[in-house]
């Protein structure tokens, strides 16, 4: 199950997706009208342009990038370039990296991330490669769902411990810009990711510029040989003209956009980490635009229950390793998480007068 499910007409604040609460930039908008004029046209099937422009921006050639429709296309179309036959997933993890797998026949391993440690893995995911000599591994930067931020050292660790048996690390870092912290990034210094073999950062504008319906992800390879490879698992024509119109102009958009959002994030997320603690939910300590809780009732659908005044939010009780109680939400601007705050107040009010 994922978020963003909006659809009976029912829900009035979607928290359940992890974008940008300031939403789409002007520039975007208007980029996406004007690209609406060239709708009777084929796109560049190789989405040149767009691909240029990302090469200027992460300092490595264009040979080395792919854009996609959403990460979510890159993902599969990895999986099926590299046909591993042995994996390794963090849990919990995003659950499109299982689904890729499972796709084409493959059963991951998987490495158990604890509440205690905050879900972040340590050297003993790095035994874990040595121990199961996966093919491909995906990591997530912050992870997803609890929005904990991995250190950069760990990450090239991870991918260091594979290159000996040509293994492959994906680092998704979907989430990392709205983070602000953007050193994090395998891709922090361009020629020695180009240097490391078998290492692939995933990116998308989706959540940095709110454009889930434009559908726009890329993807970075050190090995250029690998980013051919995947490109053949890829349809032509995969990005639409307003995608990649989209994309340029996210490029283009002020460095204040990006400032003013983490400031944003960060101040909402206090806010909410605070008010949820004094519900008596446990949080999990979070660098990302979203928040894992295990609500204080195990016993109470908070998804139904805020769903039934209109609001979404993410259950985590399908996610590997979680339970049921565990939940995730998206920090939203001050007005639409004052909202959830009220709702989550009146849930946990009945259930103390049910307790009497």
């Amino acid at each position: 199950m994922h978020g963003g499910n909006i659809y009976d007409g029912t829900i009035t604040l979607d928290c359940s997706v992890n974008l940008n609460p300031l939403g789409i930039p002007g520039e975007v908008k208007k980029a996406l009208e004007a690209s609406l004029a060239m709708a009777d046209t084929y796109p560049d099937p190789e989405s040149t342009a767009l691909r240029e422009a990302l090469s200027l921006r992460l300092g490595i050639p264009k040979q080395q990038i792919l854009a996609g429709n959403g990460a979510s296309e890159l993902i599969p179309a990895i999986v099926r370039a590299v046909h591993p036959m042995r994996a390794l997933l963090p849990a919990p993890c995003f659950s499109g990296y299982e689904r890729a797998f499972r796709a084409c026949g493959i059963t991951p391993s998987f490495f158990p991330l604890s509440w205690e440690r905050g879900f972040l893995p340590g050297g003993e995911f790095l035994d874990a490669i040595d121990k199961v000599r996966p093919d491909l591994v995906f990591l997530t930067n912050p992870e997803n769902p609890s929005g904990a931020l991995l250190a950069r050292d760990l990450v090239l660790a991870a991918a260091d411990r594979l290159a000996p048996f040509g293994g492959i690390l994906v680092c998704d870092e979907c989430f990392l810009a709205l983070s602000g912290r953007t050193e994090a990034s395998v891709l922090r210094e361009p020629e020695d990711f180009c240097k490391r073999p078998g290492l692939v950062m995933l990116n998308a504008f989706t959540k940095t510029y709110a454009i889930p319906g434009i559908r726009l992800g890329f993807a970075a390879f050190s090995d250029p040989a690998l980013a051919e490879n995947v490109s053949l698992q890829l349809p032509e024509w995969n990005l639409s003209i307003p995608a990649q119109a989209a994309g340029l102009a996210c490029l283009q958009v002020p460095e204040n956009y990006l400032e003013t959002s983490v400031r944003l994030i960060r101040r909402e997320r206090e806010v909410l980490e605070r008010s949820l603690t004094r519900l008596g939910a446990r949080v999990c300590p979070s660098e990302a635009n979203y928040l894992l809780f295990r609500w204080r009732d195990p016993d109470t659908d908070l998804y139904a229950r805020c769903r039934a005044l209109g609001i979404l939010i993410r259950d985590c009780s399908d996610y590997r390793g979680l339970d049921q109680g565990d939940y995730r939400i998206a920090v939203r601007t001050s007005r639409e998480n004052a909202r959830l705050l009220a709702c989550l107040r009146e849930i946990a009010a009945k259930e103390e007068e049910n307790r009497k």
